[in-house]
């Protein structure tokens, strides 16, 4: 059989918190009571700023990427001008009368260049030049919540023919040969 285990007793005794009551020269200023129609207030507050904050950065976001989609017509434009601009007429060249471009040769090669990039563009050819247009959308990513969708976007590019290595051309040239 095991010993008893002896138990010890203890004894709380409550303590009392004198009630302090204000003297003569001590006033008391109450709490004030939360006035019900400030209720809420901060939270409109932080959903405006929230949206305004969202609205500014869409606007960074989507102005970057518009800039940089009318950087791409541009250079898509310039490629395609570039593409028709080699097209020179041969028959005329054989023929003896200078070096021309084919301007049907040349619009059907900017489309051609443009098709194969998956954009739309007008390319207008004559015997010297082709200037092409792109037509171009940019699908905004933070505007859209906004209710501001697609932006289209356009860019110019030309070319010209220059022909002659011995000579400056005097369209192009301010300086005249020595």
């Amino acid at each position: 059989m095991t010993p008893p285990i002896p138990t010890q007793t203890s004894t709380v005794t409550p303590t009392v918190t004198p009630t302090v009551t204000p003297t003569e020269t001590e006033t008391v200023t109450p709490t004030p009571a939360v006035d019900a129609t400030e209720r809420g207030a901060l939270s409109i507050f932080v959903a405006i700023c929230a949206a305004a904050l969202l609205m500014l950065s869409g606007l960074v976001l989507d102005g970057g990427g518009r800039l940089r989609a009318i950087e791409r017509a541009d250079a898509l434009a310039d490629e395609a001008a570039r593409a028709g601009g080699q097209q020179i007429d041969q028959a005329a060249l054989l023929q003896g009368k200078g070096i021309r471009l084919d301007p049907r040769a040349a619009e059907n090669a900017a489309n051609a260049y443009l098709g194969a990039n998956g954009v739309t563009g007008t390319p207008v050819a004559d015997d010297r030049t082709i200037t092409v247009n792109v037509t171009m959308t940019y699908h905004t990513v933070m505007l859209s919540l906004f209710g501001f969708g697609d932006i289209t976007v356009g860019g110019h590019g030309s070319a010209r023919l220059v022909p002659g290595t011995t000579v400056p051309d005097p369209a192009t040239s301010s300086t005249t040969a020595p």
